[in-house]
Formats: C-alpha cells, sequence, structure tokens
C-alpha cells in the first residue's frame, strides 16, 4: 500500500512539475514585456526631459550635445541588378568532318583564313576515283559516238530500234556510273557549311580520317550572343528589354536583354535569357564566361540610405534624422521608415523621409529621441 502511495506521489509530482514549465515561460515572456514598455515609456520621458532643459537653457543645448555626422538626403537615381554569370555562345560553330574515310592529301587552309560557304579546305586521296572516272569517260566517248549513229540511223529509218534503244540506254547508263563517281568524289573534299574564319586544325597530311572526326573547327564571329540560365524566381522581373552591364575588357558595356525563353526548365527549375552581340564581338570569344548584372528595378528620383543606418524595434523600422527648430541647436528625431530595393550598401526609403532632411550617420547606434546633437 505504501508503495502505491510513494507511485501516486511521484506521478502527481512530475505531472505538476510539467504543467508548471509552460507557465513559467509565459510569465517571463510576460516580464520581458513589461520592461520593454517600461524602457520606452522611460526613454520617451528622458527625451522629454531633455527637451524641456534645453529649451528653458538655450546655452547648454551646445554644450552637452552628442557630436554626430549627418548627410543632406538628394534624390538620385536608383537601380538594383541581379548578379549571374553567362556564357558566350557563337551560333554557327562547327567541326567540319569527313563524309568518306580516307588518307589527308591537301590542307588548303591555315588558322585565321576566311572562308567563304561551301569552299574546300581540304582533301582525302581520290586517286582510285579519279583512275575509275578516267576509265568511265573512255566508255562513255565510245558509247556516246555509238549512241549518235544510231539515232542518225534511226532517224532515216535504218536498222532497228532495239539497236537504238540498245545504245541509248547503254549511254545514260554509263553517264549515271559519271555522276555517282563525280559525287564519291566530292566526298572525298572536306567544305566548309558556313562562312566564317578558320580556328583551329586538327588534321595532317597523311592522316587518316574516318566520318565523324573532327578535322578543322570553323567559327563565324559575327554571330555571337551571351546565354544565361536565371532561378525561376526572377521570371517576373527580367524580361526582353531589360539593360544588363556586362564585363568585358575591363570595364561593363551596357546591353539589353534580347530574348527571355517561355519555358521552365523541369530539371533545374530555371529560364534561359539571351543577349545579342552587335558590334560588341572584338571583346569575347566564344565558350568564354562572362560576369552579367541585370537590371530589375529602376526609380528616377529615389531616396536612399546606406543600408547600415536602418535600424529596428521590433515593431517598426526607423532611422535617426537631426532637427532645429531654431537654425542653431539640434535634436535627434526618430523617424519611422518603410523600405523598399537594395542594392550594394543602398536601401529605396518609400515614406518617412523627405528630400532635404538631415540623415543621421555616425554616432546613430546609442542615440535617444530628442537628444541634443551637434555636427
Amino acid at each position: 500500500m505504501k508503495q502505491f502511495f510513494y507511485m501516486m506521489a511521484a506521478g502527481l509530482f512530475l505531472l505538476t512539475a510539467c504543467s508548471s514549465e509552460p507557465k513559467k515561460e509565459n510569465d517571463l515572456q510576460a516580464q520581458l514585456e513589461t520592461l520593454r514598455k517600461e524602457e520606452a515609456d522611460i526613454k520617451t520621458k528622458i527625451a522629454a526631459i531633455q527637451a524641456t532643459i534645453i529649451q528653458q537653457n538655450p546655452e547648454l543645448a551646445n554644450k552637452n550635445a552628442k557630436q554626430v555626422s549627418v548627410v543632406e538626403l538628394a534624390p538620385e537615381s536608383f537601380t538594383s541588378f541581379i548578379e549571374v554569370q553567362g556564357m558566350v555562345d557563337a551560333r554557327q560553330n562547327v567541326d567540319v568532318g569527313a563524309k568518306s574515310p580516307g588518307i589527308v592529301s591537301q590542307i588548303l587552309v591555315r588558322e585565321g583564313t576566311a572562308v567563304k560557304q561551301g569552299q574546300v579546305l581540304a582533301m582525302l586521296d581520290d586517286e582510285i576515283v579519279r583512275k575509275g572516272a578516267n576509265e568511265l569517260q573512255t566508255q562513255m566517248n565510245f558509247a556516246n559516238q555509238l549512241y549518235e549513229k544510231q539515232k542518225s540511223l534511226w532517224e532515216q529509218k535504218i536498222g532497228t530500234e532495239v539497236q537504238y534503244l540498245t545504245a541509248k540506254n547503254q549511254k545514260e547508263a554509263l553517264d549515271q556510273r559519271m555522276e555517282s563517281l563525280k559525287e564519291q568524289q566530292d566526298l572525298m573534299r572536306l567544305r566548309s557549311p558556313i562562312s566564317g574564319t578558320v580556328d583551329a586544325i586538327n588534321i595532317k597530311i597523311g592522316q587518316a580520317l574516318v566520318p565523324g572526326l573532327p578535322a578543322i573547327k570553323v567559327v563565324n564571329l559575327s554571330d555571337m550572343r551571351i546565354v544565361t540560365a536565371l532561378a525561376e524566381n526572377y521570371i517576373g522581373q527580367v524580361k526582353t528589354g531589360n539593360t544588363v552591364m556586362v564585363s568585358a575588357g575591363g570595364a561593363e558595356v551596357p546591353m539589353k536583354i534580347d530574348y527571355v525563353s517561355k519555358v521552365i526548365n523541369p530539371i533545374n527549375r530555371t529560364f534561359n535569357a539571351e543577349i545579342i552581340l552587335k558590334g560588341n564581338q572584338a571583346y569575347f570569344k566564344p565558350n568564354m564566361t562572362t560576369s552579367l548584372k541585370i537590371a530589375d528595378y529602376t526609380k528616377a528620383n529615389a531616396l536612399t540610405i546606406p543600408v547600415n543606418l536602418l535600424q529596428t524595434d521590433g515593431s517598426e523600422q526607423f532611422v535617426y534624422v537631426a532637427e532645429s527648430k531654431d537654425g542653431k541647436t539640434y535634436t535627434a528625431i526618430k523617424k519611422a521608415i518603410t523600405t523598399g530595393k537594395s542594392y550594394n550598401g543602398k536601401m529605396v526609403v518609400e515614406t518617412g523621409l523627405t528630400a532635404g532632411d538631415k540623415i543621421i550617420t555616425v554616432g546613430q547606434a546609442d542615440l535617444n529621441p530628442g537628444q541634443a546633437i551637434k555636427y
């Protein structure tokens, strides 16, 4: 019986202890809120007393005033940017290869050579094909002569139709064989599919080539673009026509976004933006990476403050402003503000401040509202 009593007592103790924990936490929270209110009231009373003392004794204002630094707020143009990496892509950047296996017999270009579409860049050994074509040409000459004679006789009603058709068929068959040989011979030539510049030659005379092996690289540097992938949360901010600052040659070149893709990549949740390089090709090389700063917000006459001046007391954001009623003595005034976009250490102030306000920039951390200041 005693053991049962002890177990019940222990259970009640634990239950009481557990139930008291939330109550204890609630009490501490209530005490903290009460102290915060008292602190705010005390600061308000201190500021009021300081203001009264200064009003009654103007000569004490500058004597006891805290030294600060201020800057006068003035409208300025503000732009925020999204900073990403981009890659230069040459739309016409091809590796020319052989269409038929063979041995390289001639290389007709060098690196840096300007070529036109269809121009022969290199040749494979076509001796066997040429010999076959020469032998076939002899047969074709004989077949053509025979055909012309049979045709003449047939037109004079001499000979049979079978003789005429046989000569005609033999001539046409040889013509087709010659066309086939010419096509085979053309396969032994490496032609550029685009107009551009020879950028690399990866073959040597005497080297055996097989179809699909890159031999000569040709690139058209007049048709390049910069492509970048952006996270999908920027889809509403990045649009065609947005200004973008592109790092090039040690400087930033202003350009425009020419195209924004309409589809989100389901694998990495990104979309592409494209900048066509118009007249800026000298700064860029295909496949190089470059830094991009895409303007996502611009305001012509914005009021901005350094981000480090912004303070908060938990319920609102505020800054301290130097104000004077007589033009001689100044006090620190706490002004609640609402903010907007921020970039590069600056933040746009939407409400709470006006042009000409003197924002306290140094010494603002431990100020009290209404405190006497000087600068």
